[in-house]
């Protein structure tokens, strides 16, 4: 999954930084959860996905994310 969100944010001039942002978190909380370090929350499953949706402009869900 980290791929394709890495690969969705690139085609949109978008980075880590700029997601982690825009949710509202720092890059290395970010990082650490997308890495498999951190377990993922609701909250942050869900921050992330709207901030996908409205930087990528695609349909991210929780179900993307286990929730």
């Amino acid at each position: 999954m980290k791929e394709q969100i890495k690969s969705d944010l690139k085609a949109h001039r978008y980075n880590f930084k700029h997601l982690a942002a825009d949710m509202g978190c720092s890059y290395e909380h970010l990082s650490r959860i997308l890495n498999g370090k951190l377990p993922m929350s609701y909250n942050v499953a869900a921050a992330l996905c709207k901030s996908l949706n409205k930087l990528t402009s695609n349909t991210y869900h929780l179900t993307d994310f286990g929730y």
